[in-house]
């Protein structure tokens, strides 16, 4: 038996927690409401553990779809499912007291309460789906055993003068559809250095040329810091390969954002604790704050996720597995064959990000950091979803093979699921000089000093906000008339433009080729 977090070598998902979808006819769910669910659980979880439920269940919830908001979804299907997705729910996190000591047990208990209660009315609220809190994280290598496509290492040149420019806002002021990002917001879920560090930054390198223009009183970071009791909650883990502070993460992708579209308002969204560590829970408050503190249906928006959820969609995603005699090994293998069957916790990640597509407000989301010279493995959720558009990684040298198609980082995922083509664009490669050239704050994992303020990374955590700023460029430009994410994306490949190579990089994805420098 594998020790209980946060001690075991591989987290996936809480121990003590599950969450449960449920609709609801009205906005939120009544106290009346929340009882009646209570009950019901509890009743259900007897018969299967033993355990209860003994805190108030924490509700996070969406709206409704407004009449406005309807009629301007273009996509929405009709019937039924048009109906489920613009309707009202919830996310419901319970904790368990006396849940088992065994985490394969957990499991056990989450498939049963999933086939008993799936689809059960209670009072105003219908139970939809029940499903582990998956842990999510900077990282997609064997859940808390990996990292970014490598670690961060600094910048010895001139901190002014860095060469940061990423040639993507000439290409697309080239095809004359380039937009400074006036009107556009973009909201990132990620970690974040603490407000009081920012603040510091601004005044003690203001010739910094990112720093100057997005930090201080009239910057366009705008911070979401997580609140004391989500961080108590995903204090406690970090990742196993890369155990350092990655605060500088989230920062790092809004410095790319804003070198692309400078007149941006950035949202940055702690989700994850200060090593790259968060749960299902953390990034649905996320996701809510999205939608109810910065989507405004006369703003343009866009989502940036440089994170995956610790789900493994398929077996390259449990690095060892197969290891005889290795109870952590032996844990990975119930995991994954748990996860073959997990069709709630997908259903579950489609409806908040439909509710955002057919607001036409589609997410972007990297795609993981799995692959092994042996094998590319599959793109990671969200990524991997249909109303999600994932992003692989490219080396800066845009080095082209006798097919003529872009190599990819050693590191990237496929960039989306196979029947939908993703997109590959610059993601770097480790180690100085190799990797994406952008804004670092803190100090380095080797106990370096941090004189630019300036660092190389690389991953597909940062190949994805090229594209997120892209897609911001092209929704802000004057007379486009492109209000959704959706389009921003084909404009990318429409006839005259065609920024995007079709079918031009690694396993047939897409390509977005961009230099820096």
């Amino acid at each position: 038996m594998v020790s209980k977090l946060p001690n075991r070598k591989y987290g996936y998902f809480r121990d003590d927690q599950f969450i449960c979808r449920v609709t609801q006819s009205n906005d939120s769910v009544s106290d009346d409401g929340l009882h009646a669910f209570w009950h019901t659980v509890n009743v259900a979880l007897e018969e299967l553990s033993g355990g209860k439920i003994v805190e108030t269940p924490d509700v996070i919830s969406f709206p409704k779809f407004t009449s406005e908001e309807i009629q301007q979804s273009i996509d929405l299907p009709s019937g039924d499912e048009g109906q489920a997705i613009t309707s009202a729910f919830s996310i419901i996190k319970c904790a368990i007291q006396g849940a088992p000591e065994d985490p394969v047990m957990m499991m056990d208990v989450i498939g049963g309460l999933a086939n008993k209660l799936r689809e059960t009315p209670v009072g105003e609220v219908t139970i939809k789906d029940v499903s582990p809190n998956w842990l999510t994280s900077v990282t997609s290598q064997g859940s808390g055993s990996g990292g970014p496509g490598g670690r961060p290492s600094p910048y010895h040149g001139s901190r002014k003068n860095a060469p940061y420019y990423l040639d993507i806002v000439a290409q697309l002021q080239d095809k004359e559809i380039y937009g400074d990002g006036t009107g556009v917001d973009v909201a990132i879920l990620d970690t974040s250095p603490s407000a009081h560090d920012l603040v510091v930054a601004h005044k003690e390198w203001p010739d910094h040329p990112i720093i100057s223009s997005l930090l201080g009183a009239g910057g366009k970071l705008h911070l979401y810091p997580a609140s004391y009791n989500e961080l108590l909650r995903m204090g406690s883990l970090s990742l196993n390969d890369h155990d350092y502070q990655m605060t500088d993460h989230g920062l790092f992708i809004a410095g790319i954002i804003h070198s692309i579209v400078p007149n941006a308002e950035i949202h940055l969204i702690e989700v994850l604790n200060h090593y790259g560590v968060g749960d299902f829970v953390s990034f649905v408050q996320g996701l809510q704050k999205a939608r109810t503190n910065i989507y405004d249906p006369n703003r343009k928006m866009v989502i940036n996720c440089s994170w995956m959820l610790e789900m493994p969609r398929e077996d390259g995603h449990c690095r060892h597995m197969h290891r005889i005699g290795d109870p952590d090994a032996e844990f990975e293998r119930l995991v994954r064959e748990f996860s073959k069957t997990d069709q709630a916790s997908l259903l579950t990640l489609e409806a908040l990000f439909n509710h955002f597509y057919y607001l036409n407000r589609q997410a972007i989301a990297a795609a993981g950091n799995d692959a092994r010279k042996e094998h590319r493995t599959e793109s990671r959720y969200p990524a991997a979803l249909k109303s999600v558009t994932g992003v692989g990684a490219l080396p800066n040298d845009l080095e082209q093979g006798a097919n003529g198609k872009y190599r990819v980082s050693v590191f990237s995922n496929l960039s989306d699921i196979p029947e939908i083509r993703g997109i590959a664009t610059l993601g770097g490669e480790e180690g100085e000089g190799k990797g994406i050239l952008g804004l670092y704050i803190g100090e380095f994992p080797d106990g370096c000093r941090n004189e630019s303020k300036w660092a190389w990374w690389a991953g597909t955590s940062f190949a994805t906000p090229i594209l997120t700023g892209t897609l911001a460029s092209i929704l802000s430009r004057p007379g486009n008339n492109i209000n959704r994410t959706q389009d921003a994306i084909k404009k990318l490949y429409a006839p005259g433009v065609k920024l995007i190579k079709d079918g031009r990089a690694g396993t047939d994805e897409d390509a977005l080729p961009v230099l820096q420098g």
